[in-house]
C-alpha cells in the first residue's frame, strides 16, 4: 500500500500560527495546541491511536522544552562543577 502524504489542514495551520510563538512562555500553550489539533484530527475521522501517536511525535519535545524553560533550566547550564 502506498503511503499517503500528509496535507496540512487549514485549521491546523491557524492553530500553529496562534500557539507556536508562545511555546517558550508557558507549557499550557503546548497543551492547548495539542488538544486543538486532536479535536481537528478527530473531526476529520482520525483514529484515537493515530491522534495519540501524532501528539507524542509532534508535541512531546516542545512540551518538555517548555516545562524546562518554565522552571529555569538552560541547555548550557552546568549541573556539576569541575574539580
Amino acid at each position: 500500500m502506498k503511503k499517503r502524504r500528509y496535507k496540512p489542514r487549514p485549521l491546523n495551520k491557524l492553530i500553529d500560527n496562534v500557539f507556536h510563538p508562545h511555546f517558550k512562555k508557558h507549557p499550557i500553550f503546548v497543551v492547548i495546541d495539542g488538544a486543538l489539533h486532536a479535536i481537528v484530527d478527530a473531526l476529520h475521522g482520525d483514529s484515537i491511536e493515530k491522534i495519540i501517536k501524532k501528539e507524542i511525535k509532534y508535541n512531546m519535545k516542545p512540551f518538555i522544552e517548555s516545562v524546562l524553560n518554565a522552571i529555569g533550566y538552560r541547555k548550557n547550564k552546568r549541573i556539576h562543577k569541575k574539580l
